[in-house]
C-alpha cells in the first residue's frame, strides 16, 4: 500500500511517463491526486509532455489535475521542449521531439510553434550539417551588426522599400477609382 509520504516525482522522474499515468488510475482517490501533482512538476522531456497531454485529453480528472494551470503547463512543455531540441545531436531524436510537439498540439491545443520550429531549424543544421558549416546562422548575423550604424542603413533600406510599395498601392487605388 502507498502511503502519502510516497515520492511520486522521484518515480515518475525515473521515466515511462505514459505507462505511469495510466497506472494511476488504479490507485486510491487520495494518491491518485499526489501521484498526477507529481507528475506534471517532472515533465523532463518531449516525450513526457506528451504523455501528460494525452492523460489530459482521455482522462478529465487527470485533466484537471495535470492542466490546473494552463499557462504554467505550456510554458514547462515550451521550456522542456525547447531544451531538448537544444540538447539533441541526431536526427532521429529532434524527429521525435517534433512528433510529441505535434501530438501536444493535437491534444491540448496548444500553439508550440516556436519548439516546432527551432526543432525544423536544428534538424536542417544537423541534416546539412556539412554544408551549412560555411554560412552564418541568421541569429548571429544579425547579433553582430554594428547597432548603430548598420541598423539604421537597414531601416532607411527597408523605409524606401515601404515608400516605394505605398506608391504603388496608391497608383493601383487610383486606376481602380478611375
Amino acid at each position: 500500500m502507498l502511503d502519502e509520504n510516497f515520492d511520486w516525482k522521484r518515480l515518475f522522474s525515473e521515466g515511462h511517463m505514459g505507462a505511469l499515468l495510466d497506472l494511476v488510475d488504479y490507485i486510491s482517490a487520495g494518491s491518485q491526486h499526489l501521484a498526477r501533482t507529481a507528475a506534471g512538476q517532472a515533465i523532463l522531456n518531449s516525450e513526457d509532455a506528451a504523455a501528460v497531454a494525452v492523460m489530459c485529453r482521455r482522462n478529465k480528472k487527470a485533466a484537471s489535475i495535470l492542466n490546473a494551470r494552463p499557462k504554467q503547463l505550456r510554458r514547462t512543455i515550451m521550456r522542456v521542449c525547447l531544451e531538448e531540441v537544444r540538447r539533441a545531436t541526431e536526427e532521429a531524436h529532434v524527429g521525435a521531439v517534433i512528433e510529441d510537439i505535434q501530438c501536444i498540439e493535437d491534444e491540448l491545443g496548444l500553439d508550440l510553434g516556436l519548439a516546432k520550429t527551432r526543432g525544423y531549424e536544428r534538424l536542417q543544421k544537423l541534416f546539412f550539417a556539412d554544408d551549412l558549416e560555411d554560412e552564418p546562422d541568421a541569429t548571429e548575423y544579425f547579433e553582430s551588426l554594428d547597432r548603430k550604424e548598420e541598423l539604421s542603413e537597414l531601416m532607411r533600406n527597408y523605409s524606401k522599400e515601404i515608400d516605394y510599395l505605398d506608391e504603388l498601392l496608391a497608383g493601383l487605388v487610383a486606376d481602380e477609382h478611375s
